[in-house]
């Protein structure tokens, strides 16, 4: 059976992280790395709850219970990494889809490419955190290659910071 989105309280939290700026997501998910303290990219309800208190976000009980039930799918009291930022952030609007789309493109002619090859067109000058903070959060599996997946997780993931394409 399919869930409602609960709408609002989604809308309450990504205007929170977007009121943070670029490092809205980026805390949200330092906080659930902090709190899986057996790292097996899993919370439950309770820690849940706490991780978004940390973050900022002050949910009523039935807007956090709510909000619990439609991010756990299989109803096994846990939430992934995967499950809650992806669910909180959204989906990237297809015109900055296709704008990452096109840069990605023009980045490489493969499936990845090297944080070597990518630190040597980064222009530090006109962004706000360094090659190093960034491919902190874009290399999700440290093995300095960045993947199609990798680079547009990132973007999704920076979106919600910004209102207008």
């Amino acid at each position: 059976m399919a869930r409602e989105p609960p709408h609002a309280t989604l809308l309450k939290i990504r205007n929170s992280l977007k009121a943070k700026g670029l490092t809205g997501v980026k805390q949200l998910i330092s906080l659930f790395k902090e709190f899986d303290t057996n790292a097996d990219d899993r919370l439950d309800h309770h820690e849940v709850s706490w991780l978004l208190k940390q973050n900022g976000h002050m949910l009523s009980e039935a807007e956090f219970d709510a909000l619990f039930r439609y991010f756990d799918k299989n109803g096994d009291g846990h939430i992934s990494a995967n499950e809650l930022i992806k669910g909180i952030r959204g989906d990237l609007p297809a015109i900055r889809q296709s704008a990452v789309n096109e840069v990605w493109m023009k980045l490489t002619k493969g499936d990845e490419i090297a944080v070597k090859d990518l630190e040597s067109i980064y222009k530090s000058k006109n962004v706000s955190e360094s090659f190093a903070d960034v491919m902190e959060i874009m290399d999700h599996n440290h093995n300095d290659k960045i993947c199609f997946h990798e680079f547009v997780d990132y973007y999704n993931n920076i979106s919600p910071s910004f209102a207008n394409d």
